[in-house]
């Protein structure tokens, strides 16, 4: 009930429209993460984060229990003062009592009001708390958030990588022209040459 009542004050303030959610930035290499440092999320996180040079500062904050609410405005506090161009919240699934840190107003308003865009992996998919729907990306899990965060890196190597293939195409192909051009001049040049041997010795030949 105390969800479900937060959620529409919320709503109607307009604090989940979707033209207030932030576009992610386009290759980021900064990247303030807030989780506990205890199990197996940042493992995940890690392995699943491509290496494109990201630098991570990793907050340290309980997730769940009565001390979750103040250590997560106090990480993002102190990511607030880093420069960091992307800020990730996550924690593993578990009921959704223990989630409920994330269901908190002052959170959620932090949440909304950050100076960088947010993504949140908190949970499991069909776990969805105020905080995901105040970010500006909201993914299922820790993993998810680590392939957000690699989507424009991974689209740039590819454009990338199309454009060597191009540009050693037309390379080619150039190539080839020009061998062809080169190897057609040659010949005029010998035709022209023997053309003219030919004129000189019947002209010698005749005088």
């Amino acid at each position: 009930k105390a969800y479900l009542e937060l959620k529409e004050k919320l709503t109607k303030e307009g604090l989940f429209n979707p033209e207030k959610k932030r576009p992610l930035p386009e290759l980021p290499v900064s990247v303030g993460v807030i989780t506990s440092k205890a199990g197996v999320v940042l493992h995940d996180f890690s392995t699943n984060l491509g290496r494109f040079g990201f630098q991570v500062e990793v907050v340290d904050a309980r997730v769940e229990g009565k001390d979750a609410l103040h250590e997560i405005l106090a990480a993002l506090k102190t990511l607030e003062t880093r420069q960091v161009e992307v800020i990730v919240i996550m924690r593993g699934g578990g009921s959704w009592e223990s989630l409920q840190a994330f269901n908190t107003e002052a959170v959620v308003r932090a949440v909304a009001a950050a100076s960088v865009p947010i993504i949140t992996g908190i949970g499991h998919d069909t776990d969805v708390t105020l905080t995901e729907l105040a970010a500006d990306q909201g993914v299922s899990t820790p993993t998810a958030t680590a392939e957000v965060l690699n989507e424009s890196w991974e689209v740039a190597v590819s454009t990338l990588e199309q454009a060597e293939r191009s540009v050693l195409t037309n390379y080619s192909q150039r190539l080839v022209t020009t061998q062809h051009e080169l190897t057609l001049s040659i010949r005029q040049l010998e035709q022209y040459y023997r053309r003219v041997v030919t004129t000189v010795a019947e002209t010698l030949s005749l005088g």
